[in-house]
């Protein structure tokens, strides 16, 4: 009885910890029609179930599915497998690391690699990692629409950090641009200045 009694509570604890090891990603309709319009593969299934399918033309489903909560869904495992070679080694040359948009939770993603690259997500989480240049992040893998917890090297760490603060600038700039800064007398100035050129 004892015996029974232990491992049962070894089963349940192996069972917990399996438990906290994966966290489900939720995606917002948004980030599911985008995914699809870049041809990126999209799975679902029912709520409380793990009846995955590949979501096409013949799904049968409709656009308000999307918004009733009675489905999930989930980048496919084969997502970037199935995307163009050519394209993706294009952009391989161009982005080692990639800032690809935040998920349904608001935590942000980013693409890491070449010829087989990895997923990862930065959870905002006050405190966590406070010795690294992501400070106020934790990280995870992102893999068949699970978040898996994960320690980064300091390089790859780099690398990300260098990613982000390239989107951040790049958000400043649009922001800058709406204003219309740069269509500014002052800021055409400092351009010719810039450039060497004698202003008139």
């Amino acid at each position: 009885m004892r015996l029974l009694l232990v491992l049962f509570m070894g089963y349940l604890g192996v069972k917990y910890m399996n438990a906290q090891m994966y966290i489900p990603q939720r995606l917002s309709p948004e980030q599911i029609f985008e995914a699809l319009a870049k041809h990126i593969k999209i799975e679902f299934a029912e709520v409380d179930t793990n009846d995955w399918s590949i979501l096409d033309s013949h799904s049968n489903i409709s656009v308000c599915d999307f918004y009733t909560g009675f489905l999930k869904f989930r980048f496919s495992s084969s997502s970037f497998e199935d995307m163009d070679n050519r394209d993706r080694k294009l952009r391989a040359k161009t982005f080692f690391c990639e800032y690809l948009g935040l998920d349904g939770e608001n935590n942000e993603r980013y693409r890491v690699g070449t010829d087989k690259p990895s997923i990862y997500v930065l959870k905002r989480v006050v405190g966590a990692n406070a010795n690294t240049a992501l400070k106020d992040f934790e990280f995870f893998k992102e893999s068949n629409g699970s978040l898996s917890p994960i320690s980064l090297s300091e390089k790859l760490i780099g690398y990300i950090s260098k990613a982000r603060s390239a989107e951040q600038r790049a958000e400043y700039n649009k922001v800058l641009e709406k204003t219309g800064l740069f269509q500014s007398p002052d800021y055409k100035k400092f351009k010719r200045q810039q450039r060497g050129l004698s202003v008139r």
